[in-house]
């Protein structure tokens, strides 16, 4: 039987890929190998919590995160389980934020990023709200995008940091609010919930009942006294809070897993942008121990 050109090319060319297949079969052995984490994690403690919140793609991590400390105080407390609205505190925010970068003329931070007092903060000024009165995305879309948001609040305060060096008027944050209504959506003055009519002051204060005076922040550096409050040196401290009570390490380490063990839950502000913190590949942040070399 006489074969074909062809034919004889196909099954050399299947020969060399049924010789080649065992390597590739073992390279990805390799990489899976490569990727596999040198940590092994056990529960210890398991607090109450709320379903994990997408903050898709924004900044506002701090407030995700803060938002889900209070929901696991509520379980805790026996009020049941709420979804809490991140964007009612994101909406409050950026204001304050903006008047802050303006009267610096603009030589301070300005971003998404922040700190677990903003949400402490907000709440206690403006209250909260249920995710389903706010949910923060005006056209509806399925998951947050602030990238085209925060580019736009930018330039308005640019703009208005540019032009205001000889006039500066008060509509600015007129301009700027109706930025964030267009993106976020205008924030309710009242709202029902249970058959009952609250103001976000009123579902914070009454029907939550959440004492935030209750919360204190704490933090470990040598370059500060210990068992002292100091302000925070790092960008995202926009509104140069001086109440992070200062403690060695080791103490902080006994109180996070005090809590820990009484059920408590823990808030943990941490800089996403450092190198021994992935996202993606891990999920979780190592800090090298050091060696003082």
């Amino acid at each position: 039987m006489k074969l074909s050109k062809n034919f004889k090319k196909l099954i050399i060319v299947g020969i060399v890929i049924l010789l080649l297949l065992p390597f590739y079969l073992a390279a990805q052995d390799e990489a899976k190998e490569e990727e596999k984490s040198p940590y092994e994690f056990t529960i210890d403690y398991e607090v109450a919590r709320t379903p994990v919140k997408n903050q898709a793609k924004t900044g506002t991590c701090w407030c995700f995160s803060t938002i889900s400390f209070l929901e696991s105080e509520l379980l805790r407390m026996g009020k049941g389980e709420f979804d809490l609205s991140e964007m009612f505190v994101v909406r409050h925010t950026y204001p304050h934020k903006a008047e802050n970068y303006i009267r610096l003329h603009g030589k301070t931070t300005y971003g998404q990023g922040g700190q677990h007092h903003d949400v402490i903060d907000q709440i206690k000024r403006h209250g909260i709200v249920p995710e389903d009165v706010y949910p923060g995305m005006e056209i509806e879309e399925k998951k947050h995008h602030h990238e085209e948001m925060a580019a736009v609040l930018r330039a308005v305060l640019n703009g208005v940091l540019k032009a205001g060096k000889r006039h500066l008027t008060p509509n600015w944050i007129d301009a700027f609010q109706a930025v964030l209504d267009t993106y976020l959506g205008t924030p309710p003055i009242d709202f029902i919930y249970n058959n009952k009519k609250y103001t976000p002051q009123t579902f914070a204060e009454d029907y939550l009942k959440l004492n935030l005076d209750d919360y204190i922040e704490l933090t470990s550096y040598t370059h500060h006294p210990f068992y002292e409050k100091f302000r925070l040196e790092i960008p995202d401290n926009w509104t140069y809070s001086s109440d992070y009570y200062n403690i060695p390490i080791s103490d902080l380490e006994k109180i996070i897993d005090h809590a820990l063990k009484k059920g408590y839950s823990v808030a943990w502000d941490g800089d996403v942008s450092e190198k021994d913190f992935s996202s993606r590949k891990t999920g979780y942040a190592v800090v090298p121990r050091y060696t003082g070399t």
